[in-house]
């Protein structure tokens, strides 16, 4: 369903290498019969190819029954391409790729058997790198099969990754993917990659999107997708992406759980970032450092629960070298009519110093003065309040206030 869905709206223009000429060229070889000897010998060769242990042994065998119908076209090509697999199972490719092809040019084999063997040089090509003619040989294949499997698809999407042809490539796999009802998942992975190098990021998204719903304890898909909506600017769903993610038990590094923070923040769920933060702080999986305490007081005053924001907002000043945290400290208990703790944390501000505006922290300290009922140190707050330039206006209204009482 997802295939359908998702590629209904591509045009493929795939070029069309079938040849109907071709294929019934092949089909109309002339079929042979193997005899009862060979065939009992090649049933040897089966044995010991499929233990590890006797593949040498195997190919020892091959290579004397070669020598002994060399002859006989039929039987030869037959005993190649079992030496020819022998090789494969051994991992000596080229060897295996020269026997395949001088099987294939004795031009005696069966129809199927020989496309079988025309495609596994075509793999066997690309995986020695060989990509001009892997193409080429996979071309041929292409022409005597009038129903190619969607896996061919893919191995000429490969070749073509691999060839820097992106976009042909890119046509490929997702034709492979659109045959399937259930894509493979390294299919997927290709068509991701390739169109974020082609920059086709609603396409990578819709391809995440099944890989985590197929695959959710795949931690880097989930990271990916998260990541491609952020490029996408959606931030509610790069926000819903990453929270599935830490449901799945994905976020690991403090990075990432930072970053699912910041999106509730960014998306206006300062609740759900304080109790997080606050939860990974106490059990150690994120530095209880000057920078994640401020995050965490922040989130907390977003929240308008000031009350919870005191205790990470004083460990931050704590840590902070200059005192403009501690004069956001004191403003809060001001809000919450704390006015002792205000004037402890407003205090700690101006010896502390290099605030930005020096005469808010000594208003403000007026301010809490004069609430406790302590006009003489309201009083030299106010005064102190005048020598500061930005709140010289507010310091003498305060100071004529306190004239009147």
């Amino acid at each position: 369903m997802f295939a359908l869905l998702f590629f209904i709206n591509i045009a493929f223009a795939l070029p069309n290498h079938y040849s109907l000429e071709q294929d019934r060229h092949l089909n109309s070889r002339k079929v042979y019969l193997t005899p009862k000897q060979t065939h009992k010998k090649l049933t040897r060769a089966h044995k010991l190819m499929s233990d590890k242990s006797t593949v040498d042994q195997a190919i020892k065998y091959l290579k004397d029954l070669e020598h002994k119908v060399s002859q006989r076209p039929y039987e030869l090509a037959l005993v190649k391409q079992n030496l020819g697999y022998a090789y494969v199972n051994k991992n000596e490719m080229n060897k295996a790729l020269k026997i395949f092809d001088e099987a294939l040019a004795l031009k005696v084999l069966p129809s199927a058997v020989t496309k079988t063997l025309m495609y596994n040089a075509a793999r066997i090509l690309t995986s020695l790198n060989q990509f001009d003619e892997a193409q080429k040989r996979l071309q041929e294949w292409f022409a005597v099969t009038e129903k190619p499997a969607a896996q061919a698809y893919v191995l000429m999407a490969r070749i073509l990754f691999e060839k820097k042809q992106k976009k042909e490539a890119l046509e490929y796999v997702d034709y492979a993917i659109s045959k399937s009802t259930k894509p493979q998942e390294d299919w997927l992975q290709l068509s991701v990659a390739l169109n974020y190098e082609l920059k086709n990021y609603k396409a990578v998204a819709t391809s995440l999107e099944y890989l985590t719903a197929q695959y959710p304890k795949k931690k880097n898909y989930w990271k990916q997708l998260s990541g491609v909506y952020l490029h996408l600017n959606n931030y509610a769903k790069s926000l819903a992406t990453l929270e599935l993610a830490r449901k799945w038990g994905h976020l690991e590094t403090e990075a990432e759980m930072l970053n699912l923070v910041s999106l509730f923040l960014m998306e206006s769920y300062p609740y759900q970032a304080g109790k997080l933060l606050s939860q990974w702080i106490k059990e150690g999986r994120i530095k209880d450092n000057k920078k994640n305490y401020e995050i965490l007081a922040n989130a907390w005053m977003q929240s308008e629960e000031l009350t919870k924001a005191l205790e990470p907002l004083a460990k931050a000043a704590e840590q902070s070298e200059d005192g403009q945290l501690w004069l956001q400290l004191g403003q809060i208990n001001m809000e919450l009519e704390k006015w002792e703790d205000a004037i402890d944390a407003i205090e700690k501000s101006l010896a502390k110093g290099h605030l930005k505006k020096p005469g808010v922290a000594l208003i403000s300290l007026g301010i809490s003065y004069f609430s406790l009922g302590n006009t003489k140190k309201a009083h030299d707050a106010f005064e102190k309040a005048l020598k500061t330039p930005d709140m010289k206006k507010s310091a003498e209204q305060w100071l004529q206030h306190l004239a009147m009482m």
